[in-house]
């Protein structure tokens, strides 16, 4: 059970850095193209550092599980619904984000 705790960190942690890593790559694309890119507001906010600290809390919550000396299973099951909903949140934001600048050049489909 123990192990499964820091599989769910782990796989929030890379998430959080893949997003990041990519939202840099975006913004050096964004800002090399022909014609710049003008990015919303929310999506300035999105690319911030924010998203390293983001699974903070889920690391320090993995640690005092972990120093227990038996874990309930409705613990775990807690962490991991929690860690899922921060991880679809964050891919949500990710790509809210990512698509919005393109918003205005995208066909309406009816």
């Amino acid at each position: 059970m123990k192990v499964s705790l820091w599989l769910f960190t782990l796989s929030l942690v890379i998430l959080c850095f893949v997003c990041w890593a990519l939202c840099h790559v975006l913004v050096d694309i964004w800002r090399n193209e022909a014609e710049a890119v003008a990015l919303p507001l929310f999506t300035r906010l999105a690319i911030q550092p924010w998203l390293l600290l983001y699974p903070v809390p889920w690391i320090i919550y993995a640690a005092s599980l972990t120093r227990r000396k038996d874990i309930q299973p409705g613990a775990v099951f807690l962490f991991a619904g929690t860690i899922s909903f921060a991880a679809v949140t964050i891919l949500s934001v990710f790509a809210f984000a990512a698509i919005l600048p393109y918003a205005s050049s995208l066909p309406l489909v009816v």
